[in-house]
């Protein structure tokens, strides 16, 4: 419904929809594994469902988290806001096509 919305306002506005493409964005999350403390708030902040806890453990011993399926990260950085040790790092790339 929304993308109806839109190509009648380019309508309305007399401009040509192929000037008006939506960037692609494909976004990356670096963990500093050892910073992770494995509380999970980014797993569960994430709406993509991204991230995930590794079986793994870090020097401390705790499940530091990973990027689960990284093809799905769109790079809206809500799980860089709100990890509590900031050990987060998010990227954000425009896709070519």
């Amino acid at each position: 419904m929304g993308r109806n919305i839109f190509f009648q306002w380019l309508k309305s506005r007399k401009c040509n929809s192929k000037n008006y493409n939506m960037a692609k964005v494909r976004g990356a999350v670096v963990v500093d594994k050892e910073g992770c403390k494995g509380c999970g708030v980014c797993v569960e902040a994430c709406p993509q469902g991204v991230l995930e806890l590794n079986k793994e453990v870090n020097s401390r011993g705790y499940h530091y988290s990973y990027m689960k399926s990284p093809e799905a990260c769109t790079g809206c950085s809500n799980c860089g806001v709100v990890c509590p040790d900031t050990c987060l790092t998010i990227y954000r790339v425009k896709v070519l096509e």
